[in-house]
């Protein structure tokens, strides 16, 4: 792990890390017409392997949302039960879902004996900016479920595109009441590919290129007065509407990295206080490989501790 603002490094992969990127790197077949369909089941396919395995939950149920959101709730065989967990996947706004991620989700309930709620929010480009957002908000609005108390502190989490869900979904809010942190992980915060990250490990071997995350942001933002807007690039809002705790666990070899040290460098300059962690030679997306790589378990256990860590109310 590292501090904020050290040079960014050439290391050769690992085999650990190399064997994740080739799992979640295959192409689709060449004898799959590459329709959006088609991407998203061979996105989800792919990462089978991934999601073997770890905690058993003493609950695990799909449930509906009182918006209609389809969602699955964690609940570990030990819980405090003192807040719940609201988990947005990440995916580019465009692909991935409840079960690309259902290791992650099991892992973070059973370390911090938290439940933990994914959301299955509508996906880009046949839900634009800010539909995902409003259905998120939504839906935080009316959670009701089985055997916990409405009346939970939630704290907002996700990965990647879900922890700009996570944050423009808080803005969206107006930092309301009830929330009481927020857990990001490797987020994207802004729609610049020109930041040094980006020149660095936005190229092959390393899984988030410019061009990629260009269509990402084409699929959510179409308009592109949109990107502007600080509910979709929260690098760009002030940094004074997050008034809770936050944590940043961070990607070193990633494209992402230069506007989260950029956010931190923000909240920090504003007195809002950041627990920041950066694995140096992780790629972007590293805890889908919790089943491989030890820093993907070590920066779930960050987590763990800080959720338990944080006040009520």
């Amino acid at each position: 792990m590292s501090e904020a603002g050290t040079p960014l490094r050439s290391s050769p992969l690992r085999a650990d890390v190399a064997r994740f990127l080739h799992i979640i790197g295959r192409s689709l077949p060449e004898d799959v017409a590459p329709t959006l369909a088609n991407i998203r089941a061979h996105a989800d396919a792919i990462r089978t392997e991934l999601n073997r395995g770890g905690p058993v939950m003493d609950r695990q149920q799909d449930v509906m949302s009182v918006s209609g959101m389809p969602a699955r709730l964690y609940v570990p065989e030990e819980t405090a039960g003192t807040r719940l967990v609201v988990y947005l996947h990440g995916g580019g706004w465009t692909i991935l879902g409840l079960d690309t991620h259902d290791r992650l989700m099991r892992e973070l309930a059973s370390a911090s004996g938290l439940p933990v709620l994914a959301l299955d929010y509508p996906l880009a480009p046949e839900h634009p900016f800010p539909r995902a957002i409003e259905a998120i908000c939504t839906a935080l609005a009316g959670i009701d479920l089985p055997g916990l108390s409405p009346s939970l502190p939630l704290v907002l989490a996700g990965d990647s595109a879900g922890a700009n869900l996570a944050l423009g979904s808080y803005l969206h809010l107006g930092a309301p009441l009830g929330i009481g942190g927020l857990l990001l992980n490797y987020p994207v915060l802004d729609a610049d590919f020109t930041r040094p990250s980006y020149r660095r490990y936005g190229t092959a071997p390393y899984m988030l290129s410019i061009e990629k995350m260009a269509g990402f942001w084409s699929n959510y933002c179409p308009d592109p007065a949109t990107r502007s807007d600080p509910r979709a690039a929260p690098l760009r809002a002030d940094p004074a509407a997050i008034r809770v705790p936050v944590l940043m666990i961070v990607a070193g070899s990633d494209a992402l990295r230069s506007e989260n040290e950029a956010f931190r460098k923000r909240l920090s300059d504003a007195g809002q206080a950041v627990d920041w962690h950066v694995y140096d030679d992780m790629p972007h997306a590293f805890l889908e490989a919790i089943s491989l790589l030890p820093e993907a378990r070590h920066a779930v256990g960050v987590a763990a501790n800080w959720l338990k860590g944080l006040k009520d109310g």
